[in-house]
């Protein structure tokens, strides 16, 4: 149990993400303080709701809670005029769940301790997901690595895509070879000492500026650009570590979550797999539009350069491009023509192995949920976002 003097006073990262009753994309990320009563001392959010980004003071409370009742949330964020109120499930004093609980909306996320607010130096990995181009605009998920000199630029970043264009996921622009698209940026403390960060991108599909929140595993970013062809898009980013890689020998667990573009419904997939020097082996199971399947997975992998690499899983999720944070945390984008979706793959430890829990800790991750809707477009559209117009 995780006593309310645990949480107090220290800073925590927030994301929360869903839909309001009429199904409008929400998404917010912000960070606060609470005291030894619960209330918000500090904070600042930002809410992107639909493709209209809002930043504001952060007002409320958050409780935890005692035995086995959870805790209590009702916090004022830019996405609404009144408080929005949450279920509060403490995992440890680092990570705290939230679900909605007053109707108003069906959003959903985690907070985290946000030790020294900084971005850090050196390589990243990152996925991001949602609409790019407008709330009429392509469901899309977007991978890479970037790297940073922890002051306040971004270079060598490269960008893999996965774009619906007519009804069909389109990875890179169609081009066969896939070819990463280059972009690079700037990031400064907005404002400073809050634990906030504005992001500024040159060549990157799917946004130009975002609101980057730091935490204690890694960054959580939300898409703040405003007019025409502005996105809805949400995602994280970690730190990378050194040789980071798939590793051969290595029971893997995975999550994938995003839209079956084909019958317009809701995909998710979970696996689990043990991985040999090149190839992989295991289980699938997967929920598309409440059709259940179990499928095998049997496929192969490859490291590309910087800890990106591809590999093919099964049937249900045929292809990935993939980016290690390291040998236990690996980030992926779907990059099957039938679906628009994103994931996390993580090192499994037996509970029983000591040894191997300390190489093999995963890290606290957010379950990011931006459900892209599939709407009618024209191919004009698509083609100008993927070359960076909007």
């Amino acid at each position: 149990m995780v006593a309310q003097s645990a949480i107090e006073n220290a800073p925590y990262a927030f994301t929360l993400s869903g839909s309001d009753g009429s199904e409008d994309l929400l998404s917010t990320v912000g960070t606060f303080t609470v005291n030894s009563s619960g209330t918000i001392t500090a904070g600042v959010a930002d809410c992107n709701f639909n493709a209209e980004p809002f930043n504001q003071a952060l007002s409320g409370s958050v409780l935890v809670g005692s035995g086995t009742a959870p805790g209590s949330a009702s916090i004022l964020t830019a996405c609404s005029s009144t408080p929005l109120t949450f279920d509060v499930y403490a995992i440890d004093s680092t990570h705290l769940k939230f679900i909605e609980s007053d109707g108003a909306a069906f959003l959903a996320g985690d907070a985290f301790a946000q030790t020294g607010a900084s971005i850090p130096q050196g390589g990243l990995v990152f996925t991001m997901e949602g609409l790019a181009g407008g709330i009429d605009g392509a469901p899309f998920v977007a991978g890479g690595t970037v790297t940073s000199d922890g002051a306040s630029q971004l270079s060598a970043g490269l960008e893999d895509v996965n774009v619906e264009v007519n009804g069909v996921g389109t990875v890179d622009g169609g081009v066969s070879p896939a070819v990463p698209q280059g972009f690079s940026g700037t990031f400064v403390a907005s404002p400073s000492g809050s634990g906030r960060f504005q992001i500024t991108l040159s060549g990157f599909s799917g946004g130009t500026n975002f609101a980057a929140y730091p935490y204690s595993g890694g960054i959580l970013l939300l898409e703040i650009d405003s007019g025409v062809g502005a996105g809805v898009t949400s995602g994280m980013a970690l730190a990378q570590a050194s040789g980071a890689a798939l590793a051969g020998a290595q029971g893997y667990g995975l999550n994938n979550s995003g839209l079956d573009i084909v019958n317009g419904v809701e995909i998710d997939e979970t696996a689990q797999f043990t991985t040999t020097s090149t190839g992989m082996s295991g289980l699938l199971n997967e929920n598309d539009g409440l059709t259940l399947s179990t499928e095998n997975v049997n496929g192969t992998y490859a490291a590309g350069s910087n800890g990106a690499g591809s590999a093919t899983i099964g049937t249900g999720l045929t292809n990935i491009f993939y980016y290690a944070a390291d040998s236990s945390t690996v980030l992926f984008i779907s990059t099957d023509p039938n679906q628009v979706a994103a994931g996390i793959i993580e090192a499994q430890t037996a509970p029983s192995d000591a040894a191997q829990s300390a190489v093999a800790k995963p890290r606290a991750l957010p379950m990011l949920r931006a459900l892209p809707r599939s709407r009618s477009r024209s191919a004009t559209r698509h083609n100008q976002w993927f070359s960076g117009a909007k």
